[in-house]
């Protein structure tokens, strides 16, 4: 299991806080648990200090190909914006998810899966219980925090997918109702993406970030679904196994506290 096996220590218990923070919030589904874990390392390499950070170095058609928005820019200014990662980020997601003028910096992603928007910060907040839209750095700074809030924005998606008529797609009536590796992934990777974009455009796969979530789905599936009673499957550690045993015994108890000191 490379994808494991490559983990850092500090990536395998934040693992191991996202899937005990799974099943405290009642996703018991390996599909989905697997698909989650995928996303979270493909957006933020599985650490939550992670955040978006300056474009300046990246092409002007890659921006624009992720940034829609600046394909009205000519290259010259668009070489002045990204200069200034400020200006940049207030440029780009103007009017995203709630954001005004002067937010986009303030509220550019962060986190496990890149949580973007004034709006979906004090929407998460309030439902994990954190006022994420006064401290939005909370995100980057707290493990357990940005996993409910990865966690409950997942939950969330999939409900609203559902009313659309998007989860069908998927062969899934909630998050709880996945029966393969390829159905979780795409309804996971789509959600993130956003449910506007057809199921077309996601699996064309512009950016390449299907790809590189497909690489490490079967990994963490196997992690989560067969390594918790095989921990001899993949190098690491038996304390994470171990750890994973005691989150599936424990099911939905509360226990990422225990883990942080067990592996700190």
């Amino acid at each position: 299991m490379s994808a494991v096996a490559n983990l850092t220590p500090s990536q395998k218990q934040n693992v191991s806080i996202i899937v005990s923070r799974c099943i405290a919030k009642g996703i018991t589904n390996y599909f989905a648990q697997g698909a989650l874990l995928s996303i979270a390392l493909k957006e933020g390499g599985l650490n939550p200090s992670a955040k978006e950070i300056s474009y300046k170095n990246t092409s002007n058609s890659r921006i624009r190909q992720i940034f829609t928005k600046t394909k009205a820019l000519s290259d010259a200014q668009l070489n002045t914006l990204k200069n200034n990662e400020v200006a940049f980020f207030n440029f780009v997601y103007n009017g995203v998810a709630g954001n005004g003028a002067n937010d986009g910096y303030k509220f550019r992603g962060r986190g496990y899966n890149d949580l973007t928007g004034r709006g979906n910060y004090r929407a998460i907040g309030k439902k994990i219980g954190v006022d994420l839209e006064a401290n939005p750095d909370l995100l980057s700074t707290n493990p357990t925090v940005e996993a409910d809030a990865l966690i409950q924005y997942f939950i969330d998606e999939m409900i609203l997918g559902k009313q659309l008529g998007k989860l069908k797609l998927y062969n899934s009536t909630g998050i709880n109702d996945f029966k393969t590796l390829n159905d979780s992934l795409g309804a996971f990777y789509h959600a993130n993406a956003g449910w506007g974009h057809s199921m077309a455009q996601i699996q064309s796969d512009p950016t390449g970030g299907l790809a590189k979530a497909k690489s490490t789905v079967s990994d963490f599936y196997t992690l989560v679904s067969k390594g918790i009673s095989n921990n001899k499957t993949a190098t690491g550690g038996g304390l994470f196994f171990l750890i994973l045993t005691i989150i599936a015994i424990a099911k939905r108890k509360q226990i990422s506290s225990w883990i942080t000191q067990q592996t700190a």
